[in-house]
């Protein structure tokens, strides 16, 4: 049996702001998913604010993998405090610039204002990720065509998703995170692959390796 075949299927559906959805999924807005909250840069010129063990995210550092563990920049405990302290599992979505990157926080960190984030409460959180992915387009399009693109925390906040109850938000995120999960195994093989390639390339290019040849 699929996992499809083990969600079974809605057979009555209404319309709404979005679409067709199941009649017993709901309309809302992002902000009512959860908290809604934009990051902050604290000083540059305070040099003890960086170079800690805790992730400062920013959208560089979003969509390779859903759980950003691994960030460019970190901050100190104090340079933290300079800035709006995010949770472990808190959903981001990048809104300045390159619209739409989307992850979750794999621990407590903060992140730069170019990034709007959700903090779940009687959401799953899994779940909103998967919302947000779906929906990038949807923030692309009202980001509008300006030289930096921007969906600006009050319109993010206002977007209208679709809403299942949270039983079915949890079975959805379930079969979504799974796949997720082969992607990464994947994605981390090809990587090793590549890896190997640019290592014999480095040594037959070069010389540094002789590539024996069979005398006829």
């Amino acid at each position: 049996m699929s996992e499809m075949d083990r969600c079974g299927n809605h057979t009555q559906f209404k319309d709404s702001p979005v679409g067709k959805i199941p009649v017993e999924w709901e309309v809302k807005q992002i902000d009512d998913l959860g908290e809604i909250t934009t990051g902050s840069i604290p000083k540059t010129s305070e040099p003890n604010y960086y170079g800690g063990k805790i992730p400062f995210i920013s959208p560089a550092d979003l969509g390779n993998k859903p759980y950003i563990d691994e960030t460019k920049n970190h901050l100190t405990p104090e340079g933290l405090n300079r800035t709006r302290i995010l949770p472990t599992n808190t959903v981001l979505v990048t809104c300045i610039g390159i619209i739409g990157k989307t992850g979750i926080t794999a621990k407590t960190c903060a992140t730069n204002q170019q990034i709007n984030s959700i903090i779940c409460k009687e959401n799953d959180y899994r779940f909103v990720f998967q919302l947000m992915t779906f929906h990038r387009d949807l923030l692309r399009s009202l980001a509008g065509t300006q030289a930096v693109p921007i969906v600006n925390k009050n319109l993010f906040s206002s977007i209208l998703v679709q809403s299942p109850p949270l039983a079915e938000q949890q079975k959805i995120a379930s079969i979504l995170s799974s796949i997720d999960s082969k992607i990464e195994v994947k994605q981390q093989k090809l990587q090793q692959t590549q890896n190997l390639k640019k290592s014999l390339m480095q040594d037959l290019l070069t010389g540094k390796v002789r590539v024996k040849t069979k005398r006829i």
